[in-house]
């Protein structure tokens, strides 16, 4: 299957597909003119174009005013699930995702998302980078700790790096991550942590104590914490 670079053709059938019967659909030009944002003269030449790649046959309507037909080829879901399979197997994940965004049915999804899932997160190379991939539907602003706000950036930040410790809600205690073990003095103002072995940290040298203090001194530079 030739994956279509035009999707306008996938936003066709979702646009249409309430209406769509035995893989026959009317329809009257004003919509597709408005769906497409483009003339009537574009509008025909995609019918034409589509109709030559074999998707569809058009049948102009008969008289004035008169709607026309659509008579797909094969039916939107079978459409729909050899685009993704195309997709994954060419890696084209930009297609993907805007086909994504169509309104389709949610069930038609649901039987390949184990296989999208498998395609997004932290995917190991096996080169010396690993890759991460996710949908972002927004520009980021920022993907500095100390700034972000926004929970599409948080999220996005807790993929590319880790805390000293994180609380688990589940067991309401606080759980090692990057810290493996620490301790405090009786008068709780003296914390020791010791730090994992063999990560690295964003300047790609070895994660040591000189990166959580100067870590902890950017996110409060009022209180200057001077302990290794």
């Amino acid at each position: 299957m030739k994956l279509i670079k035009d999707l306008s053709y996938y936003t066709l059938r979702a646009h249409l597909y309430g209406k769509e019967q035995n893989k026959q659909v009317t329809f009257k030009f004003e919509e597709l003119e408005t769906l497409w944002f483009c003339t009537r003269k574009n509008v025909k030449r995609k019918l034409k174009k589509f109709q030559e790649e074999d998707k569809l046959t058009y049948t102009p309507g008969l008289g004035r005013g008169n709607p026309s037909r659509l008579t797909f080829r094969d039916s939107f879901q079978k459409e729909i699930e050899q685009f993704v399979q195309e997709s994954m197997r060419q890696d084209k994940l930009d297609d993907l995702v805007h086909l994504l965004q169509l309104p389709i049915p949610k069930a038609w999804v649901a039987t390949i998302s184990p296989q999208l899932q498998k395609m997004f997160g932290m995917q190991e190379s096996k080169q010396e980078k690993d890759v991460l991939r996710t949908i972002i539907s927004r520009d980021l602003s920022t993907l500095d700790p100390v700034y972000s706000s926004i929970t599409v950036e948080n999220h996005m930040i807790q993929q590319l790096g880790d805390t000293l410790v994180t609380y688990s809600r589940k067991r309401d205690e606080i759980r090692p991550r990057l810290a493996h073990h620490w301790q405090v003095d009786e008068n709780n103002t003296t914390w020791t942590f010791y730090l994992r072995k063999g990560v690295r940290f964003h300047h790609q040298g070895a994660f040591t104590s000189l990166d959580v203090k100067h870590t902890l001194n950017r996110f409060n530079p009022a209180h200057r914490f001077t302990g290794l």
